[in-house]
């Protein structure tokens, strides 16, 4: 995408899109949790320590999040964001640094996609291709590449008369 007048292209970021057609889920070792909006604050704190995407203040009313807790810690969460004809997106994947290779990456996308699948839907979700890590993982769970997707952040370029009004 090239800029134009009217936007402005901050980044390009290659995704690929993974889709879950035969799902092969996972016993976890630990107990997964449905999270609610008491958990929030804590999801919102394992978002900004691990960058999976943006968590918005409404995101659980897109779907179910599900997560691990080490004591009274949120350690690892996945949710629904993007709900299309029959499929249901999986975000916001995260474990904290300190818990990671232990799977619980692993057990909260299985959770959720579990989930998707016993509501009759198929579970996709994306990842940077760079993320070998939590490409085997999805692989594992009978996650396949669908096809690349390009996201495209951009801001709004002021028109000549919002500028004036704005300069100073």
């Amino acid at each position: 995408m090239q800029s134009t007048p009217e936007l402005e292209v901050l980044h390009i970021q290659p995704l690929l899109q993974m889709v879950a057609e035969r799902l092969t889920p996972v016993e976890s070792n630990v107990p997964v949790a449905l999270l609610n909006a008491g958990d929030f604050p804590q999801m919102l704190t394992l978002v900004e320590i691990t960058r999976p995407g943006p968590l918005g203040p409404r995101a659980m009313e897109l779907g179910g999040f599900r997560g691990i807790f080490d004591g009274e810690r949120l350690v690892a969460l996945a949710g629904e964001r993007l709900h299309l004809d029959g499929y249901t997106e999986i975000a916001t994947v995260c474990t904290h640094p300190d818990h990671r290779g232990r799977d619980y990456g692993k057990a909260v996308v299985s959770a959720v996609a579990q989930g998707i699948v016993e509501r009759g839907q198929t579970p996709f979700l994306s990842v940077i291709p760079g993320n070998t890590p939590a490409i085997r993982l999805y692989e594992s769970l009978g996650f396949t590449h669908r096809r690349t997707l390009y996201l495209n952040t951009v801001k709004r370029t002021p028109s000549d008369a919002e500028a004036r009004v704005v300069s100073f």
